[in-house]
């Protein structure tokens, strides 16, 4: 849990009230601010499979599909960056 409350250490009470600052001034930001766009993520995602194909050769390759939402999304990236 953090931020982790104040131990028998030598910490500072100002130590802990900037890290109790920073933390209200994160919640003030709204999530969209902090968390990276869907685009981005998508294109993380297809650096990692490419380079997956990159490194392993296609044919000793394969993608767990489960029906799941994640592992749907997973295989049509694989499959559109295979194609």
């Amino acid at each position: 849990m953090w931020p982790r409350p104040l131990a028998a250490s030598n910490r500072s009470i100002t130590s802990v009230a900037q890290r109790w600052t920073s933390v209200v001034n994160l919640r003030k930001l709204s999530p969209v601010a902090l968390a990276p766009s869907l685009q981005q993520k998508l294109d993380q995602s297809r650096f990692v499979i490419e380079e997956a194909f990159d490194t392993h050769p296609l044919d000793a390759t394969v993608v767990a599909w489960s029906a799941g939402k994640d592992s749907t999304l997973l295989l049509a990236l694989a499959l559109e960056i295979n194609r």
